[in-house]
């Protein structure tokens, strides 16, 4: 069996990296030559296609001058080599989706050479202005702090090839510059490019499909639930929308009266990123120092359900991950079913449970994070399918538009944002919980509804509200005593003992105000 924590990942591929978890605070260089090429590749080259497994070691900016690193499991990219020996990488940072294709050519020696700068990012920044980034070679010097540069003398990114494997040489970064050669802070390096041998596995026809509702539990106290799909097809069943992309299906063999589950790769979903079955056991650890759950999980040989085929039904206290990439087990976006039961639903017309808000956080008095609980059972106890499940804002008393003027991930205006709906910059969602930014202050409550659109109607809860209880609060002084002061870091938890890195601090007053602001502690 393999053993796997969630606080420290050991592997040999990552053992050359230096930088410890966490932010990094940089001095930018710039590129002191001022020759960049203006054409960029968005269309798909001609040539063989194959979609890759890609691992690496990315980093992404947050507010400003700080860095984040994190290990890059499982996010697909596309590759195409062409008959004249040139080969090309789609979105070539894992972090940043460029959508462009960065070109290289393979030599005698079998490497893949990239000639930088090249333009592979020309549209709008996240404040909508337009930009132009490239990908270069990016050194860093670690004698004064941490000091990052364009390597000028050998601007290119090397590959070795081996098989179906290409492996990029060195220990510099391929990173994204702006027009003035200084890194943006998105980048990549240790990046290992290879084939997924597995094929996702789908039943053959649909016609038979049935919908079932999965009820769950994520550990011993959290429970959840969401209708799934499930074909038979002789001793083989299949489960299909585990995953938000109802298009990946689990294949199982039914024997006797069980049905067995094996580790298996899922396919690629709607973003991107390449889902695998993982059967695990799970341990739960309170980690008293920073005031959360750890998880240890042990990968296990299969899942095994209980299966009564008269009533068809499934339940299993077995455990088991949807998780994206299969080096590193329970990553952010990673489900784990902790326990299972499945039993055949029906779709109906039902009215929603009425949200809940939970936190309400103010920025520099313009900029709001609204978070909030979205039940996906109904009002009266049934499941709910979450892909007809919906949210809608209110903002005092009129329906809030989301448009990609102020959103800029999204392509035309919205008023009904999907249970499922994430994009990691405005909307955050994980299992019940949604997280909301909006950049106006200038209302005194602000709503929120479900809607509901099964059974070929649609129906609504209650628009539930609170006041705006940030209006008027200054950052620089309130009269009141201090009640207590809370830390949430950049994944929406709650630390009780905050170390290095960059948290919400939330001060409350005895007079019920509080202040929130981004600190950052060294």
């Amino acid at each position: 069996m393999k053993r796997f924590y969630i606080t420290l990942i050991a592997l040999s591929f990552f053992a050359i990296i230096s930088v410890a978890r966490g932010h990094i605070t940089v001095r930018f260089q710039q590129n002191k030559s001022n020759t960049v090429p203006e054409t960029i590749i968005t269309d798909t080259p001609a040539g063989t296609l194959t979609t890759m497994y890609r691992l690496s070691y990315g980093y992404k900016p947050y507010f400003g001058a700080e860095i984040y690193p994190d290990s890059i499991d499982g996010k697909a990219t596309k590759i195409v080599e062409d008959a004249d020996g040139f080969v090309y990488i789609k979105s070539p940072i894992s972090s940043f989706a460029t959508e462009s294709w960065l070109k290289g050519v393979k030599e005698a020696d079998g490497k893949v050479v990239f000639e930088l700068p090249q333009l592979v990012y020309d549209g709008p920044d996240s404040k909508g202005n337009a930009v132009k980034y490239y990908a270069q070679n990016i050194y860093g010097n670690t004698s004064e702090g941490f000091d990052y540069g364009v390597v000028e003398d050998d601007n290119r990114i090397v590959f070795s090839v081996s098989g179906d494997t290409l492996t990029k040489i060195g220990h510099t970064i391929l990173g994204l510059t702006d027009e003035n050669g200084t890194w943006t802070g998105y980048g990549d390096d240790s990046i290992r490019i290879f084939k997924e041998s597995q094929k996702p596995q789908a039943p053959a026809v649909l016609d038979n499909a049935k919908d079932y509702a999965m009820t769950f539990s994520r550990s011993e106290t959290e429970t959840g639930s969401q209708v799934v799909k499930i074909v038979r097809d002789g001793d083989t069943l299949y489960v299909g929308g585990l995953t938000s992309d109802k298009n990946l299906w689990a294949k199982g063999k039914i024997e006797g009266n069980n049905v067995i589950f094996k580790r298996q790769y899922l396919g690629e979903d709607d973003k991107g990123n390449m889902k695998y079955f993982i059967p695990v056991h799970a341990d739960f650890v309170f980690n008293e120092y920073w005031g959360m759950w750890d998880i240890t999980y042990t990968e296990l040989e299969n899942v095994v359900y209980s299966y009564n085929a008269e009533s068809e039904e499934m339940k299993t206290d077995n455990s088991f991950l949807v998780n994206t990439g299969q080096y590193f087990l329970g990553t952010m976006d990673a489900g784990l079913y902790y326990t299972s039961e499945l039993k055949p639903w029906t779709d109906n017309s039902y009215i929603p449970q009425a949200p809940t808000f939970t936190r309400f956080v103010g920025f520099n008095g313009q900029t709001l994070n609204v978070r909030f609980n979205l039940p996906v059972t109904a009002a009266t106890g049934e499941e709910l399918d979450h892909s007809k499940l919906f949210y809608r804002m209110y903002l005092d008393d009129n329906l809030f538009t989301f448009t990609p003027e102020v959103y800029k991930n999204l392509s035309e205006n919205m008023t009904d944002v999907p249970c499922d709906f994430a994009d990691n910059l405005d909307f955050w969602s994980y299992e019940t919980t949604h997280t909301v930014y909006f950049y106006t202050n200038d209302f005194s409550r602000i709503g929120v509804q479900a809607v509901y659109k099964g059974g070929g109607k649609e129906t609504i809860s209650d628009v539930v509200y609170r006041s705006n209880s940030t209006s008027g609060i200054s950052n620089s002084a309130v009269s009141s005593d201090i009640k207590n002061i809370e830390y949430v870091d950049i994944s929406g938890r709650k630390v009780l003992k905050p170390q290095k890195g960059l948290y919400i601090k939330t001060t409350t007053f005895s007079d019920g105000s509080f202040i929130s602001e981004k600190v950052v502690i060294k």
